[in-house]
């Protein structure tokens, strides 16, 4: 999309991730879609407001939401539990997950107390993100 805009010949319409909606918009590449929102009856109620909302940058909507991800820790081996003596109800804050993750890891049988999936592509990274920050973590310290 992005070589395309370059070279001055960007769709009407287009599909994009959310994760580049700030970048194609401070490139230019995408236009705001207020006034179009205003006259076609859509309303921010219609949709979750997570979504709706990251798709406003600077006052402006830059696009639709037309998909969700939901990202959970679901999953988890109930006897592994039992035998390390870990309550699965613990696992229901951060907090608890920590306590738990060192006494369910063996590392002489490949066993972790975490496992997040992982492979090329931007899932991982917006798995691990979304686990990071709404933890309280950070990515990077003050100093960048």
């Amino acid at each position: 999309l992005l070589t395309a805009v370059q070279g001055g010949n960007a769709p009407d319409v287009a599909t994009l991730d959310q994760i580049w909606m700030g970048a194609f918009a401070q490139a230019g590449a995408i236009t705001a879609l207020d006034d179009q929102v205003k006259t076609s009856g859509l309303t921010a109620d219609t949709f979750f407001k997570g979504a709706w909302d990251s798709n406003v940058s600077d006052g402006k909507l830059w696009g639709i939401p037309i998909n969700v991800d939901v990202w959970s820790f679901t999953y988890y081996n109930k006897a592994l539990l039992k035998e390390a003596g870990v309550d699965p109800a613990s696992l229901k804050t951060f907090e608890g997950l920590k306590a738990a993750a060192p006494k369910l890891t063996d590392k002489s049988k490949g066993r972790y107390g975490i496992g997040l999936f992982g492979h090329k592509g931007e899932d991982t990274v917006v798995v691990l993100d979304t686990f990071i920050f709404s933890n309280g973590g950070k990515v990077l310290d003050e100093k960048g």
